[in-house]
């Protein structure tokens, strides 16, 4: 129930964090990516990725680590000899080279890039769930907040955008407009929060960066606000 409607009925609103019940949703979440998996539905033990997108995020990223420049979004492979000026941006790229980095002792850089590229938007998602937990404190109790959690995972595009094989922008834009929405209502209960201000002025422009996509919702935090 809203936590308006608590004080209103008389009872106070329970504010306290989800703690271990998060991991519900959670687990959940690993569930339901397992069945992707699992059924073939999304062919990633065959080495595949969902769509033409994810592999030219991963060759963007194999051209960066092998001397490409950072400022020149020209991919030579397509259209030569002029190639194509792509239009990403660079953070995604830079969050997949870092995990492949991290990746490289093991798996060596090309076979860590994708093993984190497959995974990356369910770990996008899983945060996301953490960040959307903690977003909707100041307006839900403490079941709300849970079921909300749960009801996040049923929405057929946040799964599809989600899912494992997908190295794109999608899930990490999700992330971040859940993070600006739950800096959104703290700003709008304590207008005076300079902390939530500077945060949620930094997450609409890394927003920005990533893609212009992300122009609706920051517009309406913007606006809200």
């Amino acid at each position: 129930m809203l936590a308006q409607s608590a004080m209103l009925g008389g009872a106070v609103p329970d504010r306290s964090p989800l703690g271990w019940l998060i991991l519900l949703p959670l687990g959940c979440l690993v569930l339901g990516q397992l069945l992707l998996v699992t059924t073939g539905i999304v062919p990633v033990l065959d080495g595949l990725l969902v769509d033409p997108d994810g592999y030219m995020r991963l060759n963007r990223v194999l051209a960066l680590h092998d001397g490409g420049s950072w400022f020149d979004s020209r991919y030579w492979r397509i259209n030569p000899p002029e190639g194509h000026v792509q239009h990403w941006t660079r953070p995604l790229d830079a969050l997949l080279l870092a995990g492949a980095w991290l990746l490289e002792p093991v798996l060596g850089f090309r076979q860590g890039l994708h093993l984190w590229g497959v995974l990356f938007s369910p770990v996008c998602l899983a945060l996301s769930v953490l960040a959307l937990a903690w977003a909707i404190e100041p307006v839900l109790d403490r079941d709300a907040r849970l079921f909300a959690c749960l009801a996040y995972l049923m929405q057929p595009t946040v799964l599809a955008y989600s899912s494992v094989g997908r190295p794109d922008h999608h899930a990490l834009l999700l992330l971040l407009f859940v993070t600006l929405l739950g800096l959104t209502f703290r700003l709008l209960t304590d207008p005076l929060d300079r902390r939530s201000a500077r945060l949620a002025g930094v997450v609409a422009a890394l927003s920005l960066w990533i893609s212009l996509g992300s122009l609706t919702y920051v517009g309406c935090s913007m606006a809200v606000l």
